[in-house]
């Protein structure tokens, strides 16, 4: 893989142990504990981000050329949907409760 990138919900604390154990892991986007890492942090050649409580913050993750770069954007209440985030979600969505769907392919 070029960058393997978890999603995890393990928490600050468990996904810094994740990532001292676990090999070939680029990035972690972490949720559990409702923390939120600005700027995000490095463990060992991990970089950890958790992007806050409740869908207040959404955060661009960007990959150049083999580093990471990050933003926090505030959500406002009543802004406007991006029609096509809302179509991707929704792909993600129905490919989740279908059955057959297997992570990866």
């Amino acid at each position: 893989a070029d960058v393997v990138i978890v999603m995890s919900a393990l928490g600050v604390e468990g996904n810094r142990k994740l990532a001292r154990k676990a090999k070939g892991i680029d990035l972690i986007v972490g949720a559990g504990d409702r923390a939120r890492t600005d700027p995000p942090e490095q463990v060992k050649t991990t970089l950890i981000v958790h992007p806050g409580s409740r869908g207040k913050d959404l955060v661009e993750i960007g990959w150049y050329g083999g580093l990471f770069e990050t933003r926090f954007w505030p959500v406002e209440r009543g802004a406007p949907v991006h029609e096509a985030i809302e179509e991707l979600v929704e792909d993600a969505r129905l490919r989740l409760e279908d059955p057959g769907f297997v992570s990866g392919s």
